[in-house]
């Protein structure tokens, strides 16, 4: 679930194609057993998410040249 997450918001913030499948995926696994509760996931999940989102946008990023 987690995986699937992050490449839902990594291919939402870089207008890339897969959204569908990663949201259809993320919604059949919360429905499972649970119904649609997103407070299902994990407070400590949801910031792993986040910070593994963070670190690949900024891995993708050029440094600006006030950064370097």
């Amino acid at each position: 679930m987690e995986a699937e997450a992050v490449a839902l918001l990594c291919c939402e913030a870089l207008e890339l194609e897969g959204t569908d499948y990663c949201r259809g995926y993320l919604q059949n696994w919360l429905y499972q057993g649970i119904g649609y509760n997103a407070e299902a996931i994990p407070d400590k999940c949801a910031q792993k998410v986040f910070r593994c989102v963070d670190q690949i946008l900024r891995a993708g990023r050029t440094p600006l040249a006030s950064e370097e």
